[in-house]
């Protein structure tokens, strides 16, 4: 994407830790969640060990901010880290909730991945 073209893979991460850094001071859970979710995601791209712990930070302010899309986008993603290491059933049980919840709320974005991500948890 266009952040790797300015400066490397390490880009996309560092604008993400500055931007959920200048919403948290700020006071937006929301934006903050959002930032460190897409912190994770590029950490879990990398195969950074950092992406649990930003995950639990994105889910706690999606938490706080009452947002259960965001929420739900986090367990997604912490499903797919599970199955990176090969934590198949745990991350089944946040696929098939995750799956529940998007059906309930009429799909959207993340319905896909969790839908895929789902396939793959349940192949032996």
């Amino acid at each position: 994407g266009p952040a790797r073209a300015r400066g490397g893979p390490g880009a996309a991460p560092r604008h993400h830790e500055r931007a959920a850094a200048a919403t948290e001071r700020l006071g937006f859970p929301g934006a903050t969640a959002l930032h460190l979710l897409h912190l994770a995601k590029a950490q879990l791209a990398a195969g950074d060990p950092a992406a649990a712990a930003t995950l639990e930070r994105a889910a706690a302010g999606a938490e706080r901010a009452g947002d259960r899309r965001l929420l739900t986008q986090t367990r997604v993603t912490r499903a797919e880290l599970l199955l990176t290491a090969g934590h198949r059933a745990a991350a089944h049980e946040l696929l098939v909730a995750a799956d529940r919840w998007y059906t309930e709320s009429g799909a959207g974005e993340g319905a896909e991945l969790a839908r895929e991500l789902l396939r793959r948890a349940e192949q032996a």
